[in-house]
């Protein structure tokens, strides 16, 4: 009862904000005619701060910064100890919880967003969703409700958060489980893009971007190192006995997004081993010929500067 009335008071929220940008957005288009009201009407950024206030209390992720961690990790385990996991585990379990999402994190500042995805990095392997028996739809509504959201403030986070959240991530018992799901593997493609970008962007003589790029080159080797013997699993109609693949599931869109982010972070050696790895999946999609799968085995290839084309040959 707790989850469902903070899901309402969510919902609430945002709808007050969307109604009255809407009912300016009518009086400016002249669709319907200028009220006088007896008192005047809250302006749009002071309803949108009232309503982010109610979402990050609502949700949880409310507090000054000294309340909780700076880091997904430690953050998970004091939510666990406390008992607290359970509610936000619960509201992204209820699906009106996990459709209001993307309303809600366009209300909210960066600090109640960067508290949202250490929650879900931290509590990661607690969701449903990445259990074997979650319907396929189900699994896809997560990642367009959840997961998709994200990506906007995550393209614009820092170093500190990046690497604090693949940190976390990585240091799960369940790491490898976790990163053959669909999710897990969207999520990796999230963070490591935003990584990527970092690396491009950083400055080389600035001291703390070496000190960062050091850190992420040592940590996307030890995330490589630790997929290394899974990498065909990736791929479940190329496995030795293979797997029924669902014709409307994307999945190899995101592996062969993650593979490709993978080459462009480890060094030849290792970047041989993935090909030597992931060969037969490679050869059935050339000798397949679909041109939309042969595009995406391409986001891979081209990382190792190759193309499906000279594979043909």
């Amino acid at each position: 009862m707790q989850v469902l009335a903070a899901v309402e008071r969510v919902y609430g929220a945002v709808l007050r904000v969307e109604n009255h940008w809407l009912r300016e957005q009518s009086k400016q288009e002249g669709l319907v005619a200028e009220d006088t009201p007896a008192a005047p009407a809250p302006s749009l950024a002071a309803l949108t701060g009232d309503a982010a206030r109610v979402i990050s209390a609502a949700m949880g992720l409310a507090g000054s910064a000294s309340d909780a961690p700076e880091d997904p990790s430690a953050l998970a385990e004091a939510l666990v100890r406390s008992g607290q996991h359970h509610f936000f585990i619960h509201f992204l379990t209820v699906p009106k919880g996990c459709a209001v999402v993307p309303r809600a994190l366009r209300l909210v500042d960066d600090a109640a967003r960067r508290a949202f995805l250490f929650r879900l990095v931290g509590l990661f392997d607690f969701l449903a969703v990445i259990r074997p028996e979650t319907p396929l739809a189900v699994v896809d509504t997560f990642i367009a409700q959840v997961l998709s959201p994200l990506v906007p403030f995550v393209g614009d986070a820092d170093w500190p958060v990046v690497l604090q959240s693949l940190r976390a991530l990585f240091a799960k018992r369940s790491f490898v489980w976790i990163a053959l799901t669909k999710p897990g593997t969207v999520l990796l493609c999230i963070l490591l893009s935003r990584l990527e970008i970092l690396k491009a962007a950083a400055a080389g003589d600035a001291e703390r971007d070496r000190e960062d790029l050091a850190d992420a080159a040592a940590l996307t080797e030890r995330i490589f190192d630790c997929l290394s013997d899974h990498l065909p699993e990736f791929f479940p109609a190329s496995a030795p006995v293979p797997v029924p693949v669902v014709p409307e599931d994307n999945r190899e869109f995101y592996s062969w997004q993650l593979m490709a982010l993978l080459a462009m972070n480890v060094d030849a050696d290792r970047q041989r081993a993935m090909v030597v790895e992931l060969r037969e999946g490679i050869m059935r999609v050339v000798e397949q010929g679909d041109a939309a799968a042969i595009g995406r085995l391409n986001v891979f290839l081209n990382a190792l500067g190759l193309d499906a084309s000279q594979l043909k040959q």
